[in-house]
């Protein structure tokens, strides 16, 4: 059986791009980010609340900018990056009720405006 870890591995190197991976907290997202970096030869950077306005902001220039980007974020942070042509948005892990899956599916597809 496969860990999580070579799954996630396995589906941010295949799928299409742009593509957030919303992870439950911040320890996760962090970690998530320096495990796929590695893993993958390439930046995948977390984007949370815990991150002062300044970083925030040059992370969503980054990836607004890059039609190849790829992310992790948390399901409180990652509203901002919804982006209209987002193509893959994996959850680490199931959100605790389906209001919140419905909450962060819709980010797929929707302008930020």
């Amino acid at each position: 059986m496969l860990s999580v870890k070579q799954a996630l591995t396995g589906l941010v190197s295949a799928k299409p791009r742009p593509l957030l991976l919303v992870s439950r907290g911040r320890a996760g997202a962090e970690q998530i980010s320096r495990l796929l970096t590695e893993r993958l030869r390439e930046r995948i950077p977390f984007y949370h609340y815990g991150l002062n306005s300044q970083e925030r902001a040059d992370l969503r220039q980054f990836y607004f900018r890059r039609r190849d980007a790829a992310m992790v974020v948390t399901p409180t942070a990652g509203g901002e990056l919804a982006r209209s042509d987002l193509r893959t948005l994996i959850h680490t892990r199931l959100p605790p009720s389906a209001g919140e899956y419905l909450r962060e599916a819709a980010w797929a597809g929707r302008d930020p405006g």
